[in-house]
């Protein structure tokens, strides 16, 4: 929660550096104000928006919304955006008007676009066959098709303990497209381990405007058979996977 608040921040951060390069915002009192403040859309899905350009400031000077998708209608001075189908991964709609000083107001709306997650998986890095006692090896997990990125959390099991957290790191790089992930995972074969599952779970942590419950997607369980330093420790995979797109599910 405390990552997606700092992604939200930064978020905002940029969109207003946005508007201020865009249209030389000055000191503003009275911004368009969008309602709701903040959108999380699947792509592909329906999407509204209702922005008010001002209370005093903007009455009878010129306004408009800038969005490269989506239909616009006024009524005095609101407009409602209307998105029949999501089909831009990245868009930030921008209400503006002109001030009598011929200095301009504006405000962008946070759309979050996100793709449901698809398959995870966990596999051992270049190693098939046994394993051995005190050898050193890595656990992969693979996300597929992720978006976005900067908002995914990918956390390692071992049986209900959990071994390690990763978020991606924030950049100025726009994901133009979803992506496959693959997160890495060092352990120790050990005969402590003998009937242990490693396990690893994706989570979109997209807040509570977005899906609920949340986007939350668990690989199938690699179970380590040890033995001694001399024997195999081998894995069996303990969960069946359903259809693409399905929920994964534990065998008993």
């Amino acid at each position: 929660m405390l990552y997606l608040m700092f992604y939200l921040v930064y978020s905002e951060v940029l969109s207003q550096l946005k508007c201020v390069s865009n249209l030389g915002e000055y000191d503003c009192r009275d911004k368009p104000v969008f309602t709701p403040s903040r959108l999380v859309v699947k792509y592909g899905d329906p999407v509204s928006a209702t922005c008010v350009m001002c209370k005093n400031d903007c009455l009878g000077t010129f306004f408009g919304l800038e969005t490269p998708l989506g239909l616009k209608s006024e009524n005095g001075t609101t407009v409602v955006w209307t998105v029949l189908k999501m089909t831009e991964w990245n868009t930030s709609p921008l209400c503006y008007y002109n001030r009598y000083d011929d200095k301009q107001c504006c405000s962008l709306l946070p759309v979050t676009v996100y793709q449901p997650l698809q398959n995870v998986t966990l596999t051992v890095v270049n190693h098939t066959g046994p394993m051995f006692e005190h050898g050193r090896y890595t656990l992969q997990c693979t996300v597929e098709d992720v978006f976005p990125l900067e908002l995914l959390t990918v956390t390692f099991f071992r049986g209900q303990r959990i071994l390690s957290v990763l978020h991606h790191q924030l950049n100025h790089e726009q994901q133009d497209t979803p992506v496959t992930e693959r997160c890495t995972l060092s352990i120790n074969a050990s005969e402590e381990d003998d009937g242990a599952q490693y396990w690893c779970k994706a989570e979109l942590e997209l807040g509570s405007e977005g899906p609920q419950p949340p986007q939350v997607r668990e690989s199938q369980a690699l179970t380590t058979t040890v033995h001694c330093e001399s024997l195999h420790a081998h894995f069996v995979p303990s969960l069946n996977v359903s259809e693409q797109g399905q929920t994964w599910s534990k065998s008993n």
